[in-house]
C-alpha cells in the first residue's frame, strides 16, 4: 500500500496540533563489525533519518511542542540508542528546536516495546493527543501495535512529511521508494503483519529482534 494512502483518507478532519510526535527508528545503516572497537559508531539508517527531519519538520511547522524519540542501544556496548542517534541527527538539522522539548526513551529493541515505553512516557507526563511517525512501510503496522497497547495516535509517513519540504526531497523519497531496500523491506512487513495475527503479544517478535538485533546492553562487550 502506498504511503499516501495509510493515512487518513480525510486529512481536513484531523487535529492540525499535537501534544506530542512520537518518532519510531528503524535500526542503523550497517551492522557492527566483528572487530568493531569500543569507539565504533554506527550510522542511522536512512529511514531514521528521515523520521528525525521529518519530526524537525513537524516542530518547524507548528504541529507539536514536544518530540518523542523511542529506540534503544541496538547497536551494542555502551554506542548511543536509536533514540540518542535521531535526537542528536535532529539537533544538527533543526538547533532551533531546545532540548526540552524532546523526549527519549532508549530501552526498546521492537515496536511492540517502542509502544510499552512511550506508553509510560504518555502516562507520566497525561499526553493523549499523540502523533505516530514512522517510514510508510512500518506505518499501519506500527499504528496496530500502539492501539493494542491503548495509544490511538494520528498516523504520519515521514515521507509524506519530507515531500513537503522541497522538490529535492520530494525525489530522495521517490528514489527511496523504488529501491531495493524499501522492496525488500515491503516483503519483511508483510510477513510481520502476519506474524502479529498469530502473536498479538509480540512474544516472538521480541524474541526474534533480540536474535537479530542484539541485546544492546551485552553485545560486543
Amino acid at each position: 500500500m502506498s504511503p499516501r494512502l495509510e493515512q487518513s483518507a480525510n486529512p481536513e478532519a484531523r487535529p492540525q496540533n499535537f501534544q506530542a510526535v512520537i518518532v519510531l527508528g528503524k535500526n542503523w545503516r550497517e551492522r557492527p563489525p566483528k572487530d568493531a572497537t569500543p569507539d565504533w559508531k554506527p550510522r542511522l539508517s536512512i529511514e531514521s533519518e528521515m523520521s528525525a527531519l521529518a519530526a524537525g519538520q513537524m516542530y518547524r511547522d507548528g504541529k507539536t511542542t514536544r518530540l518523542i524519540f523511542t529506540g534503544g542501544r541496538t547497536a551494542g556496548g555502551d554506542r548511543a540508542s536509536e533514540a540518542e542517534a535521531m535526537r542528536d541527527y535532529l539537533k544538527k538539522k533543526f538547533p532551533e528546536i531546545p532540548e526540552g522539548a524532546i523526549e527519549i526513551e532508549s530501552e526498546s529493541i521492537d515496536t511492540f516495546a517502542n509502544a510499552e515505553g512511550v506508553s509510560s512516557l504518555l502516562q507520566s507526563h497525561g499526553l493523549d493527543n499523540v502523533a505516530l511517525l514512522t517510514v510508510g512501510f512500518h506505518l499501519s503496522r506500527a499504528d496496530r501495535i500502539f492501539k493494542s497497547k491503548g495509544i490511538k495516535a494520528e498516523c504520519f509517513s515521514s515521507e509524506e512529511i519530507m515531500r513537503a519540504r522541497s522538490k529535492h526531497h520530494d525525489k530522495l523519497v521517490d528514489r527511496f521508494h523504488g529501491s531495493g531496500r524499501v522492496k525488500w523491506a515491503k516483503v519483511m512487513e508483510f510477513a510481520a503483519k502476519r506474524l502479529l495475527d498469530l502473536d498479538s503479544e509480540g512474544d516472538a517478535v521480541g524474541a526474534l529482534a533480540k536474535l537479530v538485533r542484539g541485546d544492546g546492553k551485552k553485545k560486543l562487550q
